[in-house]
């Protein structure tokens, strides 16, 4: 945890799972999961208490993550394996998991929650699953080594960073049309939103 205005560290939490990548947070701040890309996990962490609560074996590397808005599910892509798991984030057991070709590496869920966007990073393509049917409906191109997503319901866009292009792709939603393509620097990945006066 990190003093973003002095920046500086004011709590560490030891976790025991290898190469902790990505962090998804409930609304509260109380509990937070990591994905775990060298171990093949989720870990749960309890933030109030400060440790470490449980691990979650979900195979392959697991990178992104996302949690629905009633924080009874969280979803994780898991790029060697192919697959998104759909975790019980309650009991933490794993529910589901959905083959996904391409090479899974970051999610995005739609306001409503019915659609999951999953970046491909191998195939190039954006995936949209049905969270009610756990279903494919669709992919759409990117470019080349995608994964870096952002969501901004305000625009009802979907934004996304093809590394190897050295680009981001916005697209308008649902149907993930491309409007508009960003030059960057080498490799972009995270992707974040600034609004004027902001």
């Amino acid at each position: 945890m990190v003093d973003g205005a002095k920046r500086k560290v004011v709590q560490a939490i030891p976790l025991t799972a290898k190469l902790p990548h990505m962090i998804q947070l409930t609304a509260d701040e109380r509990q937070a999961w990591t994905a775990d890309a060298g171990s093949g996990t989720v870990s749960v962490i309890d933030l109030a208490g400060k440790r470490q609560r449980v691990q979650i074996e979900v195979g392959g590397v697991p990178m992104g993550l996302a949690l629905t808005s009633d924080e009874k599910t969280l979803f994780v892509a898991t790029r060697s394996a192919n697959t998104v798991v759909a975790v019980d984030a309650v009991t933490n057991r794993v529910k589901r998991k959905i083959g996904v070709p391409g090479q899974p590496a970051r999610l995005a869920l739609s306001p409503d929650g019915r659609r999951l966007y999953v970046s491909l990073i191998d195939s190039g393509e954006v995936a949209v699953l049905d969270t009610r049917t756990m279903l494919e409906t669709g992919r759409v191109a990117a470019g080349q080594r995608v994964e870096g997503m952002l969501l901004d319901a305000e625009s009802n866009s979907l934004y996304v960073s093809a590394q190897s292009d050295n680009r981001v792709v916005k697209f308008s939603l649902p149907g993930l049309d491309r409007v508009q393509s960003i030059s960057t620097r080498n490799k972009p990945d995270p992707i974040y939103l600034l609004r004027a006066g902001k």
